[in-house]
Formats: structure tokens, C-alpha cells, sequence
């Protein structure tokens, strides 16, 4: 064998080691034990390794409990029953992250099997006795005091900064109650010299109806369904030829001008997102989604003795003047991320 071959293999082996255990997350990052805060609704004692322990309505009792597949067993005992809890463990966020660490990330998640790290218990578990059954809560509650402000009134802050429609955008929010909502938003554009707001006028639109899944401490989750419409009227530099000339000359005679660009969009749009309360009445928000939108773009100015030329004579994506700005009655897909910052009363 190769004297230069043992030193070579050597050093394939230690590296292929290191990266063995640095693409193995869970086993990295988890630790073997974690601390469980439980609260619940009534005063509570609760029976965990032969031990009880007590705690006032919302007031949390710690355990430190071990990382492991198998149900955390609880015996809950609050003023009007009994319940035996079984805290589920589930594979953590580090576990899953093994995805990244390609191109060997089959060995990360071989390790974690193996070293049993991956299982993780909810930080904080709420028992609620007024619900039957011995089911319990991920996750502490909100509080009713929080969501008893029905009225949420909401501006964008990075509505004026947007490049194709700047707006001034509103919104009101009535909450029914902890999970369904109504909102109704409305945003004013602005006249922004580029081309696509230069001279504008018009209006966005839209009505959201939601549904809050998730209400814990101080962050809602919600999904929504949210139909848009917008009317927007600008100017544009457009490029149009004479569609005589293209008679007796195949590439036709083409000049620029500003022309009236007209813009009536209808979007219907599924969006998930959260409302996270960070004091007294005060909330952002934040959501993204993906729907469908019809699209309808005209140029009501243009003299019909001329066409707008709208193939940009090269890649049409890169031009995004162009591309917004051409004339189409289609249906696309429709793209929504924004953040909200809210004000309940």
C-alpha cells in the first residue's frame, strides 16, 4: 500500500467525521433535559415523579423534564376535576434544518436517530378545566382582556414607499370574536414621477374575512381570504409606431410619447399571517399570501392610427416598465406581503 495513501485516507476520514457531526443539528444544539412551564385556569396542583406541586390560577409551576420520545405524564388536579395529561414531544425546528446541510444531510439525520436528541416538549402547556377531556394547550392562552378591544384601526407604513402603486393606506378591523374578524381596507395613490404612478389617480380596495387558529400570549395566528380591486389611472413613456408605415416597412417608424395608462385589477387572494401585541392596544401585523389576480391594462389616448409597441426587443422580464405598463385582459397570480402597524380601542 501507498505510503501517501494511509495519510490521505486518514484525513477523508476525519473530515468526513467533522462533517458527520456538524450537519447532525439536533444532536448539536438540543439539550438532553428543558423546563416545562404549566398554567392553568383554576388553582392547581399537579402530581409529577411521585411529587405535588401547587399554583394559583395563571400562576406557572416549572419542571425540568427530560427530552424523549414518550408522553410526558402529568396528573392535574384543579377545583372542579381531575385530569391525567399526556404532554406530547414532537421532533423540533433543529431536527428538520438537517435539510440544509446538503449534500450529506441523510448523515445528520442518521445521527440525531440514533443519539435521540430530536424530540422536544412544549415550553409552556396550559390545562384548561373548563374544556372536557384531558386535552391541554401548547401554548398560554391571550388573555380576554386583550381581545376585548373589538376595534383595530391600521395604517401601512411602507404603503407610501411601494414602487409600482404608493399609496395611503387604512384599514378597520371588527373582531366578532376569538376567531373570526372582518376588515375592510382602503389605500389612496399617490402621484410618484416613474413609470408607473407618474400623474396617478385611483383607488385600491379590498375585504378580508378571518379566521384566528391560534391565540397564544401576546401573538394571534390567523388564515384569511382577501378580495381586492384596484383602479388606477397614470402616465407612461410609451413606444408606439404608425401602423401605416408597417405597410411598406416591416419595422415600422417608432417615436415616444406620454400617453394615459389605464389599470382596473381584481385579485382573490388566500393569505396566512399573525398580529403580535406589543402593549396596550398597540399590534403589528405582518401576513403573506398567493392568489389569483385579473388583470386588465388599456391605453385610452393612444391614436388608433398607432400601436403600442410592447416586445421590448429583447428579454420582456427585464423590463419591467414595459411588462406593467403593456396592454392585456388576463388572469396572473398575485403576490401579497405587507405589515400593518394597529391600534385597538
Amino acid at each position: 500500500m501507498s505510503k501517501t495513501f494511509i495519510p490521505c485516507a486518514k484525513q477523508t476520514l476525519l473530515f468526513g467525521l467533522f462533517l458527520v457531526m456538524f450537519s447532525s443539528c439536533a444532536t448539536l444544539f438540543n439539550r438532553s433535559y428543558m423546563d416545562v412551564e404549566i398554567k392553568a385556569n383554576e388553582s392547581l396542583q399537579l402530581v409529577y415523579n411521585n411529587d405535588t406541586l401547587s399554583a394559583q390560577p395563571d400562576q406557572g409551576i416549572r419542571i425540568p423534564v427530560k427530552n424523549q420520545k414518550e408522553p410526558l405524564a402529568l396528573i392535574a388536579i384543579g377545583e372542579s376535576e381531575t385530569k391525567a395529561v399526556a404532554i406530547r414531544s414532537k421532533k423540533g425546528s433543529v431536527y428538520w434544518s438537517n435539510f440544509f446541510t446538503l449534500p450529506i444531510w441523510g448523515a445528520g439525520f442518521l445521527v440525531d436517530e440514533i443519539s435521540g436528541k430530536k424530540f422536544n416538549y412544549p415550553n409552556k402547556v396550559f390545562i384548561d378545566f373548563k374544556k372536557p377531556g384531558n386535552s391541554y394547550y401548547p401554548y398560554f392562552p391571550m388573555k380576554d382582556e386583550l381581545i376585548a378591544k373589538k376595534n383595530l384601526f391600521g395604517i401601512n407604513p411602507f404603503g407610501f414607499f411601494r414602487e409600482a402603486h404608493p399609496m395611503v393606506e387604512v384599514s378597520y378591523e371588527r373582531i366578532m370574536n376569538r376567531q373570526l374578524s372582518s376588515r375592510f381596507t382602503y389605500g389612496h395613490l399617490l402621484d410618484v414621477d416613474n413609470e408607473f404612478s407618474r400623474d396617478s389617480e385611483g383607488f385600491q380596495a379590498s375585504l378580508e374575512q378571518k379566521y384566528y387558529y391560534r391565540n397564544e400570549d401576546r401573538t394571534r395566528l390567523y388564515v384569511s381570504l382577501v378580495l381586492e380591486h384596484l383602479n388606477k389611472s397614470h402616465l407612461a413613456e410609451l413606444t408606439l409606431e404608425s401602423t401605416s408605415d408597417l405597410i411598406n416597412d416591416p419595422f415600422g417608424s417608432q417615436f415616444t410619447q406620454q400617453s394615459r395608462v389605464k389599470k382596473v385589477f381584481t385579485s382573490l387572494t388566500p393569505r396566512i399571517g399573525f398580529q403580535t401585541y406589543l402593549g396596550d392596544g398597540f399590534i403589528l401585523e405582518g401576513f403573506a399570501g398567493l392568489g389569483m389576480r385579473h388583470r386588465k391594462v388599456s391605453h385610452p389616448d393612444v391614436d388608433p392610427r398607432f400601436r403600442v409597441v410592447d416586445d421590448g426587443g429583447g428579454w420582456l422580464f427585464t423590463d419591467i416598465d414595459l411588462l406593467s405598463n403593456r396592454a392585456e385582459n388576463r388572469l396572473t397570480s398575485n403576490w401579497d406581503l405587507g405589515f400593518r402597524l394597529i391600534w385597538a380601542f
